[in-house]
């Protein structure tokens, strides 16, 4: 064994938070995988070729963007459809600003470890941080990814699975 100086963070001594931390980081893989198969259902697509699509930028971001630009276009004579598409990613959106937030933050112990700190890397100011929101969040990011499952196994059955062709989408243009 080394003789090395090891530092580790001070939330050890604050296991609920590290859980809390960690466990946000689990479902928000969730709530990729759900998006991934809402991009399936609205395509009528296999989701192993969603996957490939959704997960070929490393941006989560830009996943969402890939759904945003390809919803209008799938799902333009289900207007109905495409608001609901539109308003799982407005809200895993806020969602993955909120994990950035945790994620890419400097974590510490205030007041002689009573109170624990977030500030943003590159920050100067200490933000704290409860345990009750940290849960919160992730109560929030698992109650999105369960209604989108549950909107990707209802939309998947009533799936029109006919795309009509771009003419059809758009009359007033020519192809």
């Amino acid at each position: 064994m080394s003789d090395e100086l090891i530092f580790e963070t001070a939330l050890v001594g604050k296991p609920k938070y590290l859980q809390a931390i960690g466990l946000l980081s689990v479902e928000i893989a969730h709530l990729e995988r759900a998006l991934a198969e809402m991009l399936a259902s609205i395509m009528g697509a296999h989701w192993l070729v969603a996957d490939a699509i959704f997960f070929a930028s490393n941006s989560s971001i830009a996943r969402m963007d890939i759904i945003a630009r390809v919803a209008p276009l799938v799902l333009a004579s289900l207007p109905s459809e495409l608001k609901k598409v539109e308003a799982f990613l407005k809200r895993a959106k806020a969602v993955m600003g909120k994990r950035h937030d945790v994620v890419h933050a400097y974590w510490s112990l205030a007041e002689r470890g009573k109170h624990v700190d977030r500030m943003k890397l590159g920050g100067y100011s200490r933000k704290p941080v409860t345990l009750t929101e940290l849960k919160t969040m992730v109560r929030d990011v698992q109650r999105l990814y369960s209604e989108i499952i549950r909107y990707n196994t209802t939309f998947q059955a009533r799936h029109p699975k006919d795309i009509p062709s771009m003419a059809e989408y758009w009359p007033q243009q020519r192809w």
